[in-house]
């Protein structure tokens, strides 16, 4: 089924929001339908606002997409904003669902995929529940109501509901990010807290764990909730404020929510905020991010960061974690790197809860 193309015949015109794993055959589709225009967006919050300001000049419907767990970062504009009774601007949302129930998939997942079809009920549009088995003609049944008669519409999507693609796989002479995470955390001592973003980075340190390339770290994957794992590592930084702790982040969620860490330099901390830039949104399919080409390391320095550099090479790596480790307030260091990633990472099988123990256990040790 070629959903942008039903997309396109029903007369939406532009499309925006975030990279998604289960709906990564649609933005295939997205690459090669002339007749949408596709903007990708730091948040899904922000891409109901853009394609709701699209909406209102052209008078066409326009189209978000996004993984389910960031739902709740589109709410907010949904219903305060573009709902009836607000402004009344109409979209149609196609969300990709993650933690269906009855399917296996990871913890995080699993709560908010229980409660998606709840939120998409608060926003009183009708839903299409897209499978394999769903008809092209349903879609464009479903769609073509919603913009005649002038109201929402969602389409949530199961995981093996569209055909699978794959971006192809180009030459990459960047820094390796197993190379970088190995420099970065070797010199770490046993029970250093460090704060894992969501993707790859958790799953690539649990891996170096595993293998004993690296010290037994108190890591503390944040497996949902992108964007916030620099919040909450700031967090821990801020109530510890003599104790360097560290986050590992990708260059997606730093878009995502880091305007937010403008309260870095307001506390005494020894945050240590790193963020692997890549460009892309690696783990859902490798689909670029809305800035690619930013560099974040001098907003960064804008929020209040005492220092912040962007390296590029592992000699420029090495020289830089010296300054980075010893400086008295927050630091950021923005490492341009390749997409490659091991094979078969580990994915985090305990309960949440478990890993938080986990956590407070390995740092609590070495107090």
């Amino acid at each position: 089924m070629d959903l942008a193309q039903i997309l396109s015949d029903t007369g939406v015109d532009f499309v925006s929001g975030v990279p998604d794993s289960v709906l990564a055959p649609f933005l295939h589709q997205l690459r090669t339908q002339p007749g949408l225009r596709h903007q990708i967006a730091s948040s899904e919050g922000s891409a109901v606002a853009l394609a709701a300001g699209h909406s209102l000049a052209s008078g066409g419907p326009a189209c978000v997409y996004l993984q389910n767990s960031g739902l709740p970062n589109a709410l907010n504009p949904l219903m305060s904003l573009f709902a009836p009774g607000a402004f009344d601007v109409p979209l149609i949302l196609i969300v990709g669902w993650r933690g269906e129930p009855g399917r296996p998939d990871e913890p995080q997942h699993r709560l908010i995929g229980a409660q998606t079809r709840a939120m998409l009920d608060m926003l009183g549009i009708p839903v299409l529940h897209l499978s394999a088995d769903t008809t092209a003609a349903a879609v464009s049944a479903h769609l073509s109501d919603a913009i005649e008669h002038r109201h929402g519409a969602a389409i949530l999507v199961s995981r093996g509901a569209l055909p699978s693609t794959a971006l192809p796989a180009q030459a990459d002479r960047r820094l390796g990010r197993d190379s970088a995470l190995r420099l970065i955390l070797s010199d770490l001592a046993t029970g250093t807290q460090v704060f894992t973003g969501v993707g790859y980075t958790s799953r690539e340190v649990m891996a170096l764990k595993s293998t004993g390339a690296i010290a037994n770290l108190a890591d503390f994957p944040v497996v949902g909730g992108m964007g916030f794992a620099a919040h909450l590592a700031l967090g821990a930084a801020i109530a510890q404020p003599e104790t360097p702790v560290y986050c590992l982040d990708g260059d997606g969620a730093f878009l995502m929510h880091g305007m937010g860490l403008s309260v870095a330099g307001q506390q005494p901390n020894r945050l240590r905020h790193v963020v692997l830039n890549n460009g892309c949104h690696n783990s859902v399919g490798g689909f670029e991010t809305c800035a690619p080409g930013l560099d974040l390391s001098t907003i960064a320095q804008g929020l209040g960061y005492v220092f912040s550099r962007k390296v590029e090479t592992r000699d420029d790596l090495a020289a830089a974690l010296p300054g980075f480790a010893a400086t008295a307030g927050p630091a950021f260091l923005e490492i341009v790197t390749g997409t490659a990633t091991g094979a078969d990472l580990p994915r985090p099988k305990e309960t949440l809860e478990t890993l938080k123990q986990q956590f407070l256990a390995a740092r609590d040790a070495t107090e």
